[in-house]
C-alpha cells in the first residue's frame, strides 16, 4: 500500500537552493571568507564562555553572602528569643 504524498510535505529535492557557479578565484574568497567566519563565531563562544565562567562565579559568590548573612540573621534573631524568654 503506497503512502499518500502531504501536499504541504517540503519536497527535500526542491528545498535546496540552487547552486551558483563560481570562478576559482571565488571559490578561494568564499572559502576564505567562510574560514574568517568560523574563526569569529569561535572567538566569540570562547568569549561567551568566559562570561559565563565569570558571571557563574560572580553568582556563586552573592550566593555564599546571602546564605552566610541568612545564618547570621537566623543566630541573632534567636538569640534574642533566647533572652527574652529566660527574663
Amino acid at each position: 500500500m503506497a503512502k499518500k504524498k502531504d501536499p504541504d510535505a517540503i519536497d527535500r529535492d526542491q528545498a535546496q537552493p540552487a547552486l551558483v557557479p563560481m570562478s576559482a578565484d571565488e571559490l578561494k574568497a568564499a572559502g576564505r571568507t567562510l574560514a574568517t567566519k568560523i574563526r569569529e563565531l569561535e572567538e566569540m563562544e570562547q568569549e561567551h564562555a568566559e562570561e559565563r565562567k565569570d558571571r557563574k562565579e560572580e553568582r556563586d559568590a552573592l550566593r555564599k553572602q546571602i546564605a552566610s548573612m541568612a545564618s547570621a540573621c537566623l543566630f541573632r534573631s534567636r538569640s534574642v528569643t533566647l533572652r527574652r524568654t529566660s527574663m
